[in-house]
Parts: structure tokens; C-alpha cells; sequence
């Protein structure tokens, strides 16, 4: 497909810029990171759910592609990635993404946010280019948040990299981007109360263009939250660089750390002061098979 083999070569030359640009977004003291650099979705941490025909969603080229392709059809058409863990009261999560093939007024939104039953009904925090007679009176390219009480915060924007961040509190949620060197709220509204998935999407409807549009998301972050992972109990794993992750008895034990108990979180951080670094289970996982050669 020549729309992927363009945004690919475009993909390769933003990583490192979008890795510069965002350092700065990076939370202390997270208790979950995804940085898609396995290019292998794990079953075990994330769920993969495409509707409507032609949509595509990878882990490649270090990053979570989704492609809708200018054909794609269907009554609501997209892909979304949602957690298999759930988070439990208050959390805060956040997502860089990038949009490689992004034509203006293209009518796909790209987003974050609590996880429902198929199509996304409440896209959470969102960057989205409208489309014909999708808000006619706004401008085409915006940031908004979508929540139970409707789509608000409208603002325009003309940002093709960026970092998207929901947070909730009680029974209320706040979407943010990161502008100007600092997260800017976009708008708050009503929050489900119960533990809920994460997923990050894009999806379109009667107000796609039908033009090809490639997007990439990009280190997904649980600042703050209680992770509650169905079966297998988890806990906090000190590792042995200091390093606090949740994860099962079996995997710290794998990584050579110290598994402190079941429903123990990292936040606040229970390994000390030893000073942390950002890594995922698939890097641990993989630094442990070869030093066991």
C-alpha cells in the first residue's frame, strides 16, 4: 500500500523528534508503561477490536499503527486497543500519538479514553479532524473531549504530533493535550465510578472523506491508578535497578526482583529512592533470556 510505505518513511523521521519534543510530558513515578517497541501486541496486557471494513491496526516500526484506508466503509468503521487490566478509583493516564497521513477536514477522530462495548460512543479526549456536516460551525481540526454529557472543549489546533491525558477523580474526568510546554485542559465531565479499561482508538462514521489516513500512537502511561488485572493477581515488583512495576508473582520473580504482595501498588513507590528508569515487562523479559544463555 503506498499510503504505508509514505507514512513509514515519514514515521522513521519523526521517532526521534517526537521522543525529543515529549520528553517533557513523561510523569514521575508510573506504575504502568507501554512503549510499543516489541512490535507484538501482548494478549495478555491488551485487547484488539476492528469494525466496520478496511481499518487496520500493528504494533510496528516501535509504535501502534492504525490505518483507515480511503475505502473503508461500514454504518461506524475504526480499530481501538483497550487494556485487559482495569483501573480501580482515582487514575491518570496519558498517550503521545502522531498523525502521519493527516488530510485537513479528513473525518477521523483519534482518541483516549474509558473502554465501552464496540464502536466508541464516548471517545474520551480526543484529536480529531470534522468532516462534511460534522460540526459545520467549528473549526476542522480540534482537540475536544467527548464524556457522558456530549462532546465540549472544542479548540482548534493545527498539531500533528502531540500527548493526550485523561484523568479522574471521584466521579468526575478531565481531558488535557500538552501545549506550550505545559498540559492544557480541553474539558471535564461526568466519570463512570467503576473499574474501568483504557483504550486508545481512531474510528469514523458518515463524516469520513474518504481519504487514506494513517495515525500512530505512542508510550502509553499510568501515572497514577490502581492496576486490577483479571485472574492472576498482581502486586508490585521492585527490580533490581530500583525500578517499580505491577506485574505477576511469576514474571518479577522471571525479571530477578522482589515481588512485595498481591494488590500492593507503585504508587506511592514502595522500592526506595534509588533513582528509576522507564522500561517495559517485554524488556525485562528480554534482558533476562539472554543473560539465562
Amino acid at each position: 500500500m503506498r499510503l504505508v510505505s509514505l507514512a513509514l518513511r515519514m514515521s522513521t523521521c519523526l521517532l526521534a523528534l517526537c521522543s525529543v519534543l515529549l520528553l517533557g510530558t513523561q510523569a514521575r513515578g508510573e506504575v504502568f508503561r507501554e512503549d510499543f517497541n516489541d512490535n507484538s501486541i501482548d494478549p495478555t496486557r491488551w485487547t484488539v477490536e476492528v469494525w466496520g471494513t478496511g481499518p487496520q491496526l500493528a504494533e510496528a516500526h516501535q509504535q501502534l499503527e492504525i490505518v483507515i484506508p480511503g475505502s473503508a466503509s461500514g454504518t461506524d468503521f475504526g480499530c481501538k486497543l483497550a487494556s485487559n487490566f482495569l483501573l480501580r478509583g482515582d487514575f491518570d493516564v496519558q498517550v503521545d500519538f502522531r498523525l502521519l497521513t493527516w488530510p485537513f477536514s479528513n473525518g477521523v477522530r483519534m482518541g483516549m479514553g474509558m473502554d465501552e462495548q464496540g464502536p466508541p460512543q464516548q471517545g474520551g479526549v480526543e484529536r480529531t479532524s470534522f468532516g462534511q456536516d460534522d460540526f459545520p460551525w467549528e473549526p476542522r481540526e480540534v482537540y475536544l473531549v467527548g464524556f457522558p454529557d456530549g462532546v465540549h472543549g472544542i479548540m482548534g489546533t493545527s498539531d500533528m504530533i502531540g500527548s493526550l491525558r485523561l484523568v479522574r477523580s471521584g466521579a468526575t474526568q478531565t481531558g488535557y493535550y500538552y501545549g506550550s510546554g505545559g498540559w492544557v485542559v480541553i474539558g471535564t465531565g461526568p466519570a463512570s465510578t467503576a473499574d474501568v479499561a483504557i483504550k486508545v482508538a481512531a474510528w469514523s462514521a458518515y463524516e469520513f472523506m474518504h481519504w487514506d489516513v494513517f495515525t500512530a500512537y505512542d508510550n502509553f502511561v499510568v501515572n497514577s491508578g490502581e492496576l486490577v488485572w483479571p485472574g492472576a493477581p498482581v502486586g508490585a515488583c521492585c527490580l533490581p535497578e530500583g525500578v517499580c512495576l505491577q506485574g505477576t508473582e511469576a514474571d518479577c520473580r522471571t525479571a530477578g526482583g522482589n515481588y512485595l504482595g498481591d494488590g500492593i501498588p507503585c504508587d506511592p513507590d514502595p522500592c526506595g529512592s534509588t533513582p528509576t528508569k522507564a522500561t517495559t515487562w517485554g524488556r525485562i523479559k528480554s534482558g533476562f533470556r539472554s543473560t539465562a544463555k
